[in-house]
């Protein structure tokens, strides 16, 4: 049994009769340039723990959580409980992973190997640490990226890691190094916020024809539109053009041209609109269900996502789904996707992807 997960991004025309719009996005977003020095520390942190965990830090906002399971052994049977915490602020990304029952055998490289990022740099080790006895190990990324360290608590191992497209950014150490471990830790208790439930994406019956926008005007799309009402657009107006969308238009290369309108960096853009697409550094697998394995359940889940301008996964609607609590899950480990945003023309932007979760099993 396995689950592969890939990331679509969101550029094929999907047959979507409603596009969510990024009602979270920042009213001013922040300028980043690559060239320019490492961003400041926020100025509020707070210091976070978990019921039940021997752990606290310090993070400048409310991390996610995220309960899942590792295999110990190459026996199904042979599974304990882990939990990821995460947030990503300020140019950085932070986790926490909460081992339960870690075993004899298995090593700090073994705990420090999870979760995996992606395109962030090779990690390599620094050495053993102890924090007021507690033996560790301590990582780092090529070119000052990110640092990781891994203890062994009295009942449970924990990993720290942070990391920036930034070098040297300040805020990493300052999380790592923050890190108490107590039987009774102190600390704001991690909680999720309510979250909005997903749109139901119902497809448009075959041959449909979507609404038609202008051919030709000023500002806005046109072209006939099919399935739903995205089409390829095909309007004229001054230094925008090469829309998608029945009617809608998206702007086209780096900007306004010559006399056309300011970009708005507070709508969703697509991939194919933004400077730097979104960069996920944490993809986490759904699992099956007991329901959808007794029942050899098997098929694609797809989602439509924002990747929003704060690091968050916003907006999730269900372009295909599938039974026995498998929807659900892909919903519930797409929400705790971590990514660095989109970027374009120097800012954080808010970005559409379809995620797909292909349920196999063998």
């Amino acid at each position: 049994m396995s689950v592969k997960v890939l990331l679509l991004l969101a550029v094929s025309m999907l047959p979507l009769t409603q596009t969510p719009s990024d009602a979270g996005a920042n009213n001013a977003p922040r300028v980043q340039s690559p060239t320019t020095a490492a961003p400041a520390e926020p100025s509020k942190w707070e210091r976070y723990t978990f019921p039940g965990e021997e752990f606290s830090v310090e993070l400048p906002e409310m991390p996610f959580v995220f309960n899942t399971t590792r295999r110990v052994s190459r026996t199904l049977s042979d599974n304990e409980r882990m939990r990821v915490f995460g947030v990503y602020s300020g140019g950085a990304v932070f986790i926490i992973v909460s081992y339960d029952n870690p075993r004899n055998g298995e090593t700090f490289d073994d705990f420090a190997a999870y979760p995996r990022v992606g395109n962030i740099g090779e990690w390599v080790s620094k050495g053993n640490v102890t924090l007021k006895g507690f033996a560790g190990k301590e990582y780092g990324q090529s070119g000052g990226l990110g640092m990781a360290r891994v203890f062994r608590a009295k009942n449970r191992a924990y990993l720290l890691k942070a990391f920036s497209i930034e070098a040297n950014h300040p805020s990493v150490a300052r999380f790592i190094d923050s890190l108490a471990l107590d039987a009774k830790p102190s600390g704001l208790p991690i909680t999720e916020p309510d979250r909005p439930a997903p749109i139901v994406v119902q497809p448009a019956p075959a041959g449909s024809i979507g609404p038609v926008g202008p051919i030709n005007g000023p500002g806005t799309g046109g072209g006939m539109g099919t399935g739903g009402g995205i089409g390829m657009g095909s309007g004229i107006g001054p230094g925008r053009g090469g829309g998608i969308g029945g009617g809608e238009r998206t702007e086209g290369g780096g900007g306004p041209g010559p006399g056309g309108p300011p970009v708005d960096y507070n709508r969703t853009f697509r991939q194919n609109e933004v400077t730097r697409k979104a960069l996920i550094v944490y993809k986490p697998e759904p699992g099956y269900t007991e329901e959808a394995r007794k029942n050899n359940v098997m098929g694609v889940v797809r989602l439509r996502v924002v990747l929003n301008s704060r690091g968050k996964v916003t907006n999730i609607s269900v372009v295909k789904g599938l039974p026995n609590g498998l929807t659900e899950k892909s919903i519930y480990a797409a929400r705790h996707i971590m990514f660095f945003p989109a970027s374009k023309d120097g800012r954080d932007v808010s970005q559409f992807v379809v995620l797909e979760y292909n349920y196999n099993i063998y």
